[in-house]
């Protein structure tokens, strides 16, 4: 059979037009169906079971930890997991299946573990299998610890995502040296009821909370009470969360509250006083509305919850209590306990008023980052650094080429447990960055802020 038998007369110059275009759309007809068939599976399962948020952990002991997971159905899954990578190829591997129902979230206790061991794991739902990831258990009462806090990662209203503001912070916190916990300040998201910020969360902090303790503080964005409850005990389960809880880490001690409007004040007060009433090597509090603060919104802090709550700081010898909700960093200092405000995850920056209240000590505002704090038992030292990761210049993100020290606390206790007298200031360096950021403090060091022994 000849061309022109199949195209009669258009080989022929008789109506060359219509066989140009017959080519065209002949060729556009061949191009989208490979485009199709590559895009297109031969069988499109009904179900999909694959990982839509995790995995993640809470609620580490010195012998337990929590494994979550969300998938796009309710499925079963297993949590498979070991001390060394290379049981994974060999099959030495401990499983522990999912026996609960076939819901979304999923949540597997891990029991039985050995205390201050790194432990190895991977996640099976469905035809899935997630990557190994890591996490520690919690060492016995004397070893050192580093912890990170950090919050408000909230997207906020100017179009950016957590994609561009959370994860270079969340980035930054995953490339610190084994930290054992994180503790979010809460405001995780904006609308608690937008899965797909939820959604960005997840991706944003992965890297974190899939290798490190994730401990959550609900944030006044977690209530949000004009869309009624269901979010607010939705943000509990994806967690399993509690309103105030406490837990230990080596010898870290670690008291959350509830500090947004609708949480029952005083009956948290009574919970504070017995949960403060048992003497800790080191002390830490956390909520999410700062009692000091220079915020321009919020002048002075919530002082009818410092009136209700500080005094049993003091009395218990608190270390530090630390906030978010104010997008900017300050530190604060009250009757010799400092208070610490670290809303610089990716939420929208907030001003802070200058001069300040009489207790704030050092200011840092468009600035995206987290805080470190590292206790070492002995002997009996704790320093509390604010790592800044990049700045807000015009409304748009500048990321650090290397994170940086902004501000140092440095606690030292006396053999009998309890801060020495304040012995001033060690070291206080302001010289003027001129480079791209006016206003960056730094050391001769390139460690910025102020550095201070301090004690009560």
């Amino acid at each position: 059979m000849t061309h022109s038998s199949l195209f009669p007369g258009n080989l022929k110059g008789q109506d060359s037009s219509f066989f140009d275009k017959y080519m065209k759309y002949f060729t556009r007809f061949c191009i989208a169906t490979v485009l199709a068939l590559l895009i297109v599976p031969a069988h499109a399962p009904a179900d999909v079971s694959g990982i839509a948020w995790g995995p993640y952990i809470t609620g580490t002991t010195t012998d337990a930890a929590t494994i979550h997971w969300k998938t796009d159905i309710g499925t079963t899954g297993s949590v498979e997991y070991a001390t060394d990578v290379e049981s994974f190829s060999d099959g030495s591997i401990e499983t522990a299946p999912y026996t609960g129902n076939d819901t979304a979230i999923h949540h597997l206790r891990l029991e039985g573990l050995e205390p201050d061991t790194r432990y190895y794991y991977r996640v099976r739902t469905g035809d899935q299998t997630s990557q190994i990831f890591q996490f520690d258990t919690f060492p016995p009462k004397n070893d050192p610890v580093t912890f990170i806090v950090y919050g408000d990662t909230q997207e906020p209203q100017d179009g950016q995502t957590q994609l561009e503001r959370h994860k270079p912070v969340a980035d930054a916190i995953a490339r610190e040296e084994d930290p054992l916990f994180v503790l979010h300040t809460g405001d995780l998201v904006n609308d608690p009821a937008d899965m797909q910020e939820w959604d960005r969360f997840f991706l944003s902090a992965g890297d974190v909370i899939s290798n490190s303790t994730f401990y959550p503080v609900a944030g006044n964005h977690e209530y949000l009470p004009e869309k009624d409850s269901p979010y607010y005990r939705y943000y509990l389960d994806i967690f399993q969360a509690e309103r105030n809880y406490s837990f230990d880490c080596g010898s870290v001690h670690v008291t959350v509250l509830d500090s947004n409007p609708g949480a029952d004040f005083y009956s948290q007060e009574d919970w504070l006083e017995r949960n403060l009433s048992r003497q800790h090597p080191w002390s830490f509090v956390a909520f999410h509305h700062p009692v000091y603060t220079s915020s321009d919104k919020n002048f002075g802090g919530w002082r009818d919850l410092r009136d209700l709550w500080a005094p049993h700081f003091g009395d218990a010898s608190v270390d530090a209590v630390f906030s978010g909700h104010v997008h900017a960093y300050e530190r604060c200092e009250a009757d010799g306990i400092p208070y610490i405000t670290a809303g610089t995850g990716g939420g929208g920056s907030y001003p802070l008023r200058k001069p300040g209240i009489p207790e704030s000590r050092v200011q840092i505002e468009d600035t995206l980052g987290y805080v470190r704090v590292q206790v070492e038992p002995e002997p009996g030292t704790c320093i509390i650094d604010y790592v800044q990761v990049g700045r807000i210049v015009d409304g748009e993100v500048v990321i650090c080429e290397h994170p940086r020290v902004m501000d140092r606390l440095v606690i030292r206790k006396n053999t009998e447990g309890f801060p020495d007298l304040r012995s001033g200031w060690e070291a206080l360096f302001r010289i003027r960055d001129r480079g791209a950021f006016p206003g960056y403090y730094t050391t001769i060091s390139d460690v910025a802020g102020y550095f201070w022994e301090r004690g009560r």
